[in-house]
């Protein structure tokens, strides 16, 4: 035959015949399904594709496996398409294998299968498809969050980079946030800002938001300042485009900068309980917000009236909504006005009979409230749950379990060993110089340049950090002998601030160190001292010394006094000595001392009641001042005051 001869290939003249035919038969398969010149006719639309899919066209299979997944023309069999898309994609098709990868991956008409899901993605992917990269990529983050698997962590970033790469929107703006949570400065932030850019480009509104928190931070290291306009101009087109949280975050800005009047947004006035108030930029735009559904707008709106007007009932209808929509901060000033108002039966012991059932039913309302608020982020929502305990366990009228009440406060307390504590405020010497020309005071030989120096490198501050070049300039200014520099020193290789903990060093550098005269650094050089003495060397009498000569020095060390405290509630002749140092650390205030301590003090009245001993010191000594710590909130308008302040 004459093509044999012209290509010696009887076999490539079949394969060409029966592309032909497949694309033939293709085409008037999609005539018959769109009317291209025919009337619509789906089931002659389908057997045509049939004809092509038994030869292996992808296009056909693909067309057939759609057909099944919507019912379309077809009873809805989702076994039959993934067979057919599973066809298309054996066949190179990325579309097929995406599809069926994001069947498994939501679980439409079929089990939920993240295996499954990440094979058919990845063949997908790993054809070029973008939306398979970007899924994939969001499937490994949930893998990984789900197990901690590394491998996958670094997959999801892997497929995220290639997405980003695709052009994809949605991976620009993960991408994006990804690296803002970095939090590694205006460098990083600028590749940030130019991937939401690229997102916003293709229409993604999220993006524009982000691109409006981007000019809201600022880089007091860097001695860059937050553009507000340029913020208030990208949030305004995220507004206009439908973004509530951009409105919400309009209204932060026109709240927190009153005087830039840079929105000229004009409001109705409102009458509220007969009065009338004046609708601000600010509380219009909460209000808008709120109205298309934002929780935290109500919230905000709703403190801001409250503020106004405690007993405003609007304000405290938008608060309601704002908890019902599990919006935190509002389940946990809710709670607050309910603990003030609890309060006042807790003091009317004569009636309690009276109300107790009511009492019980507002106690689990008020503790699910904030046990929501403390799952989700809202510190103190422990500690108040402490003090509702502690009151209801005072009454003697309802059944407490006594020891729940540390384990509360427990998770209140920021850093109960306290190693991180110090009383020597960071060093801001030579604050205002450059990178150039520090380095030039500290190769002329000043210390406290090469100490600032080695601080910006360890932290990457104003520079990229630098491990070696901050143990470098630490190395150059240990010898020094100035005892600010090197009480800093001893922090910072303990703790591990910026460079590697090195129990080792720090101890050569208290080794080092050397006052001339009393100061405050003596102090938290001694209570250093102490703490490796007690928790690393082990040797508690040493340790004792040591937290003695810090506290004695005229200036009560609260670290070293909560050490000596814990050490002296060990000893039965030290007892009360420990409970009094416990009870005026937390009298100079609630600092992480403070928070320590009162966990500690309730620790002891917990035990002491447990075992039925030192029944005097724990109801004349301890309890007075736990009364005092824990008692339940009064005025309502003090805590939105609270909760006003926190928006700041």
């Amino acid at each position: 035959m004459i093509y044999g001869k012209i290509t010696g290939d009887d076999a490539a003249h079949n394969m060409i015949k029966n592309e032909q035919f497949m694309k033939q038969k293709y085409q008037e398969a999609v005539s018959y399904e769109y009317g291209v010149g025919v009337e619509i006719n789906i089931p002659k639309a389908i057997q045509t594709y049939e004809v092509a899919a038994l030869r292996g066209h992808p296009q056909s299979n693909l067309k057939l496996g759609m057909f099944y997944y919507h019912g379309h023309g077809v009873t809805q069999d989702i076994n039959k398409a993934i067979k057919y898309l599973g066809k298309a994609g054996g066949s190179g098709c990325a579309l097929s294998c995406f599809t069926i990868g994001w069947i498994y991956d939501e679980g439409i008409l079929i089990s939920k299968d993240e295996d499954k899901a990440e094979y058919w993605y990845t063949k997908s992917a790993e054809n070029g498809n973008g939306n398979a990269q970007y899924n994939l990529s969001q499937l490994c983050l949930k893998i990984s969050e789900k197990t901690a698997k590394k491998s996958y962590e670094k997959k999801y970033l892997e497929w995220l980079e290639l997405a980003v790469n695709n052009g994809h929107p949605l991976a620009q703006l993960k991408m994006g946030i990804h690296l803002v949570n970095r939090n590694e400065g205006p460098e990083i932030d600028v590749h940030a800002n130019q991937l939401f850019t690229l997102s916003a480009e293709q229409g993604n509104i999220d993006a524009l938001y982000q691109l409006g928190l981007m000019h809201l931070r600022s880089y007091k290291e860097y001695n860059i300042e937050r553009d507000i306009n340029m913020a208030f101009g990208f949030l305004n087109k995220a507004k206009d485009a439908g973004h509530i949280q951009a409105q919400v975050k309009i209204g932060d800005i026109c709240y927190f900068y009153p005087g830039l009047n840079i929105d000229k947004t004009q409001f109705k006035n409102i009458s509220v309980g007969g009065r009338e108030y004046e609708v601000g930029p600010d509380w219009g735009h909460y209000l808008e917000a709120a109205k298309k559904g934002s929780v935290e707008a109500k919230y905000k709106a709703g403190i801001i009236l409250l503020y106004e007007d405690e007993s405003c009932s609007d304000g405290l209808d938008m608060l309601v909504s704002a908890a019902h929509g599990d919006y935190p901060a509002a389940k946990y000033l809710l709670s607050m006005k309910e603990l003030c108002a609890l309060r006042s039966f807790l003091n009317d012991h004569e009636g309690f009979d009276l109300y107790k059932e009511r009492f019980i039913n507002d106690v689990e309302y008020i503790k699910d409230q904030l046990e929501y608020a403390s799952e989700h982020g809202v510190k103190k929502a422990k500690l108040q749950l402490a003090k509702l305990h502690w009151n209801c366990y005072r009454t003697g009228e309802i059944e407490i379990n006594l020891c729940k009440i540390p384990s509360l406060l427990y998770f209140w307390v920021s850093d109960y060993n306290l190693l991180k504590y110090t009383e020597i405020p960071y060093c801001t010497h030579l604050d205002d110089r450059s990178v150039d020309e520090l380095i030039s005071l500290a190769k002329s030989g000043d210390n406290k340049a090469q100490f600032v120096l080695g601080t910006r490198y360890a932290k990457g501050l104003t520079v990229s950090q630098d491990l070696e070049k901050a143990e470098f300039w630490y190395n150059q200014c240990i010898g020094s002998g100035d005892p600010e520099i090197l009480c800093r020193l001893a922090y910072i290789y303990h703790v591990g601030d910026g460079v590697n903990a090195d129990i080792n060093k720090c101890k050569e550098i208290i080794g080092s160190y050397f006052s001339q005269f009393p100061s405050v650094y003596d102090d938290d050089v001694n209570y250093r001292r102490g703490y490796i003495a007690l928790h690393h060397d082990k040797t508690p009498d040493d340790a004792i010394k040591f937290f003695e000569l810090a506290c004695c020095n005229g200036h009560l060390h609260l670290g070293a006094a909560f050490k000596l405290a814990q050490m002296y509630l060990k000893t039965e002749d030290k007892y009360e000595d420990g409970i009094n140092m416990l009870i005026s650390i937390i009298e100079r205030g609630i600092s992480n001392p403070g928070e320590c301590s009162l966990l500690a003090l309730i620790n002891e009245y917990c035990d002491n009641a447990r075992s039925g001993t030192r029944e005097d010191i724990n109801e004349n000594v301890i309890a007075p001042i736990l009364d005092d710590v824990l008692c339940l909130p009064t005025i309502f308008k003090d805590e939105v005051r609270e909760a006003i302040y926190m928006l700041h």
